[in-house]
């Protein structure tokens, strides 16, 4: 039985049957069956829609004959597959935003004819003031030439969640005398994802009285605090105890001139006596 008009996908086109025929005068002479198949493309740009028209020939040795034809409308419906991997959703820290990957896809019927692999990426701000703070869609698009398209997506949540870090050594816990206070080192900082935005920079400083009387007597406490446009702050300290070693009024005198003042009294003395 000739195979009735059919319409199937471009991986399904099914194989040419063989045909015999019977005669009804021509006994044990041979029925010669041919079968002749053409190709008529439907596009320009996919080779997998097309027609495909298959004639059977019959013929007898009387030269009699006879001709069946059947029309295969072959198409492409089937959307392209990927190859690569496709990184699942995550969540990172801003300083490790993973590159996006090359990808690539397979058809199943266009054989050497490429298929086209577009990314798009857009970028949603999650906050108005921490630019660090987003979230990064990427879809991947695998075209083929016969227009069916296969989509893929990840969507990479973004923060920053580090604390950023001083650019200058902050001074180490120190004693002084009241007249030695060091003065305030003005303290900046980087962060590791904010760019151009700038890093606030702050120090307090609180005073505690070591001594009732002795207002020289003192603790200093210098906080400096770095604080990223995020929210994520870094702090440091330095303690500085201040006292006073000599005490007011008071001199050193040199021994050698202390002696020469007490012989100069005793004989001042001496010569008083009557």
């Amino acid at each position: 039985m000739i195979p009735k008009d059919t319409t199937v996908n471009c991986d399904n086109v099914p194989t040419a049957p063989t045909v015999t025929g019977t005669d009804n005068c021509n006994g044990n002479q041979p029925i010669t069956a041919t079968m002749v198949e053409t190709k008529r493309n439907l596009s320009a740009t996919c080779a997998s829609n097309y027609e495909l028209t298959r004639v059977w020939t019959l013929t007898d040795p009387c030269g009699n004959i006879m001709t069946a034809k059947q029309i295969i409308t072959v198409q492409d419906t089937t959307k392209p597959n990927f190859t690569t991997v496709i990184p699942k959703d995550t969540t990172v820290n801003c300083d490790k935003v993973p590159a996006a990957p090359t990808v690539t896809g397979t058809d199943n019927c266009n054989g050497a004819q490429p298929i086209t692999a577009t990314m798009v990426e857009t970028r949603r701000n999650l906050s108005a003031t921490c630019a660090s703070n987003y979230e990064l869609t990427r879809v991947w698009t695998l075209t083929d030439p016969c227009g069916n398209i296969m989509t893929a997506k990840q969507i990479i949540t973004v923060q920053d969640t580090t604390k950023p870090v001083f650019d200058v050594t902050i001074p180490k816990d120190t004693t002084v005398n009241c007249d030695k206070v060091p003065a305030a080192p003005t303290v900046t900082g980087t962060d590791n994802c904010n760019g151009a935005q700038p890093i606030t920079a702050t120090m307090v400083e609180t005073r505690r009285n070591l001594s009732a009387t002795c207002a020289s007597n003192y603790e200093l406490t210098r906080v400096w605090t770095l604080t990223d446009p995020c929210g994520n702050i870094m702090t440091a300290k330095q303690i500085i105890t201040v006292s006073s070693v000599a005490g007011a009024g008071s001199r050193q005198v040199p021994l050698l001139w202390a002696m020469a003042d007490y012989h100069y009294n005793y004989l001042y003395r001496s010569r008083s006596v009557p």
